[in-house]
């Protein structure tokens, strides 16, 4: 009997312990009594799985409770994805949009990335755009699967639906600059996707933008460019461009033919092309033809280096001037160089480059990138970048 009693009293001891145990860890949950950040973190974190998310909204939304009435909205989001990432459960927190859910009030949605079972998770949160902000549910990026199963040089332009689909629920109330930080922060969402980031381009072609953007082929780090074209105040995605291993394209900044000789002459990667070199001929507008039929007994201004093909030399007047725009190619030929020095004197051609003069070199396949920022750090080089093939209609 004495031993019976003495189980039964550890056992009511136990129980009791038991009780008041759970009854702290009640308090706890819901959040009103306990006021150690550290715990706090602890018990968001115990709950960021698919099973308990959403017992992470009162937490969310205690903290956007606090927030002070003089910030933005975007301010709002910003610091709530900024305290997202305080807890070491989550990987990453980022704005994937703001006010882009067309409720009443909108909502907004910020992407997070967190660990469950060793496993990297993605999910959006939705937050209500009320005052203050209120955190109601999440969701999954419904088009994550479907769209990375397309990203490969296969099937990579039917992602465009769903480019413009994304375009197309953005508030017109954002301007340009807005709406293509909203893709970015859209495409790096998406798992398959690495390094979106938005492109300055040579041309600058007004009512263009041009995003570029990585992924992982078969082991292989594919390169990209998404092309948008804007109509009036929407924009659409226009074609893809994949870039060409072994070529990089150099735009001088201005100069002279002498100038861009001696530096293609620095470098020992081949100068396949430059492209439509311009001229101004001093020689009378009768010596047209002559003209060009001399530039056509020169090996460096037809394709294929003189086999079949055709002279690339065009020759046309401007207010009674004759004008001259040539493709030269191998000019790393240095006895096509001399020659075509020659021939300028010749013909009395003036330098008409002020845009300046289009290269492109041949590199080592697999180090196009590296020469890309060599060729940057020359004072001569106005913009180097990667060559694209094209995918898409335009």
């Amino acid at each position: 009997m004495t031993i019976i009693k003495k189980k039964s009293t550890i056992t009511a001891l136990y129980m009791i312990m038991i009780g008041l145990f759970l009854a702290v860890g009640c308090k706890k949950d819901n959040g009103k009594e306990d006021n150690n950040p550290k715990e706090k973190e602890e018990l968001f974190c115990l709950y960021l799985n698919i099973e308990n998310i959403e017992k992470t909204l009162p937490f969310i939304n205690d903290f956007l409770s606090k927030q002070s009435d003089n910030l933005d909205d975007a301010q709002k989001l910003q610091d709530l994805a900024t305290w997202l990432k305080l807890h070491h459960c989550i990987i990453d927190a980022s704005v994937l949009c703001e006010s882009c859910i067309y409720t009443d009030p909108p909502q907004s949605e910020i992407l997070i990335s967190f660990e469950e079972n060793r496993t990297a998770k993605k999910l959006i949160l939705d937050v209500l755009m009320n005052n203050p902000l209120r955190a109601v549910g999440y969701h999954d990026d419904d088009h994550e699967e479907e769209f990375c199963l397309l990203v490969n040089e296969t099937d990579i332009l039917q992602t465009s639906e769903m480019v413009d689909e994304f375009l197309n629920n953005l508030s017109n109330d954002l301007n340009d600059e807005q709406k293509m930080h909203e893709l970015i922060t859209w495409l790096n969402s998406k798992s398959c996707i690495f390094d979106a980031t938005l492109k300055p381009s040579y041309s600058y072609k007004l009512n263009f933008f041009e995003i570029t953007f990585s992924f992982n082929e078969n082991e292989i780090i594919q390169d990209y460019v998404l092309v948008l074209k804007r109509t009036d105040n929407t924009f659409a995605s226009w074609y893809y461009r994949q870039y060409e291993a072994g070529l990089v394209i150099v735009l001088t900044k201005g100069g002279t033919t002498n100038q861009t000789f001696d530096f293609i002459n620095l470098f020992d990667p081949k100068a396949e092309k430059i492209y439509y070199a311009k001229y101004i001929s001093d020689m009378p507008p009768n010596n047209m033809q002559d003209i060009l039929n001399f530039l056509k007994t020169k090996l460096y201004t037809y394709t294929y280096y003189g086999e079949i093909g055709k002279c690339s030399a065009v020759v046309f007047l401007v207010e009674n001037k004759i004008h001259v725009s040539v493709l030269l190619y191998n000019m790393q030929n240095k006895e096509f160089q001399t020659d075509w020095l020659k021939t300028m004197d010749e013909l009395k051609f003036v330098d008409n480059n002020k845009g300046g003069f289009l290269i492109d070199f041949l590199v080592p396949k697999g180090h196009e990138k590296e020469w890309v920022l060599k060729f940057q750090d020359h004072e001569y080089v106005e913009l180097a970048e990667l060559s694209y093939y094209y995918y898409g209609e335009y």
